[in-house]
């Protein structure tokens, strides 16, 4: 899993609900020109996007804009109230505050 996750599914006692349109993709080795020292490692990996599948996804989401606008409407309602980014981040960690 990975942390977009945390906050673009919603969840019940029984099952975890994805409110995003997924992209098919495929892990592949970084460029050799993007390796960072201490950031980007040579054996990380990046996602490269299936640009077909994409374009359709992006397709259906201007097509069906109410049936994505409801899921944004669902996954934001469930986020009323919390302040996520640096503050979770912190608490999360247990950093307090910085």
């Amino acid at each position: 899993m990975s942390g977009h996750l945390d906050f673009l599914t919603t969840r019940t006692a029984k099952r975890r609900t994805k409110q995003f349109a997924a992209v098919k993709y495929e892990l592949k080795q970084i460029p050799q020109d993007a390796v960072w020292d201490t950031v980007l490692q040579a054996d990380s990996k990046w996602a490269y996007v299936d640009n077909k599948d994409a374009k359709k996804k992006m397709r259906d989401v201007f097509k069906n804009y109410s049936k994505w606008e409801k899921k944004a409407k669902k996954l934001s309602s469930t986020f009323e109230g919390e302040q996520y980014w640096f503050d979770k981040f912190n608490e999360a960690l247990n950093l307090g505050d910085i």
